[in-house]
């Protein structure tokens, strides 16, 4: 198994239309083109999952051909990260995320309290 990234194959495509010579039709090269736009409309040039992925694998804590879920978070001081006026207040014994991974973002923000997730 080989990965190949969208990232790669747009590297690739720079390359390819960089290099003097190679002779690529104005047809073609508008395709290619075309192509890098969809990937970078569609969100696909992002490499931070990539990356990761190829590291996991390297490390051998992944194995080929097998299925995992991959989450990938926003820092604090990312715009992507959710921010509450006022914080939750805790209204039970322990953690609140005991028997619990994930909560809905509308969860989050609506909330008053954590039982309330």
């Amino acid at each position: 198994m080989v990965w190949f990234t969208f990232r790669d194959l747009s590297d690739a495509i720079d390359d390819l239309m960089s290099d003097r010579g190679e002779v690529i039709a104005e047809r073609e090269a508008l395709l290619l083109r075309e192509l890098q736009s969809m990937f970078e409309e569609d969100g696909l040039l992002e490499q931070r999952a990539a990356r990761l992925i190829k590291e996991l694998r390297a490390a051998g804590s992944r194995q080929d051909q097998s299925s995992y879920k991959l989450m990938l978070l926003s820092g604090k001081d990312d715009e992507r990260t959710l921010r509450r006026e006022t914080p939750l207040t805790r209204d039970g014994p322990g953690a609140w995320t005991q028997g619990r991974r994930y909560a809905y973002s509308s969860s989050i923000l609506s909330a008053e309290t954590t039982r309330e997730l």
